[in-house]
């Protein structure tokens, strides 16, 4: 159950963020893509909050299994996130791809990890 809610709230943030920043500024995007550099490490750095919100909500959702949930989400986001950033191969920059790809696990999981502390009360 939290591993779905999370995909769907990482979905809702990464697609209602990637529209509204389009809309915002359309001369950084082509044809759907970020084309500027500044823009994609732009969109990867909110890809990594994404990721970390939603790896503490399938947490959250999923006690006292919240890392077994947290890892599934990052799973399903890289195999997702893969196919998606195939589609996109020869629009963005191969630098691109692989810092999203490799930051989707790690970054569920610190979400998972950030929950867990404030829950327990361990901050700081």
């Amino acid at each position: 159950m939290g591993s779905v809610a999370g995909f769907v709230l990482w979905s809702a943030l990464f697609l209602g963020g990637n529209a509204l920043l389009a809309s915002l500024f359309p001369q950084q995007f082509a044809q759907g893509a970020a084309v500027s550099p500044t823009m994609l490490a732009a969109l990867l750095a909110l890809s990594i909050v994404y990721s970390e919100l939603a790896g503490a909500v399938a947490s959250w959702l999923s006690r006292p299994f919240g890392a077994r949930a947290a890892l599934t989400l990052g799973g399903a986001l890289l195999l997702v996130g893969a196919a998606v950033q195939w589609q996109y191969r020869e629009t963005l920059p191969l630098w691109y791809h692989v810092a999203f790809l490799a930051m989707l696990l790690p970054s569920t999981w610190v979400g998972h990890l950030i929950f867990s502390r404030v829950v327990s009360g361990r901050l700081g």
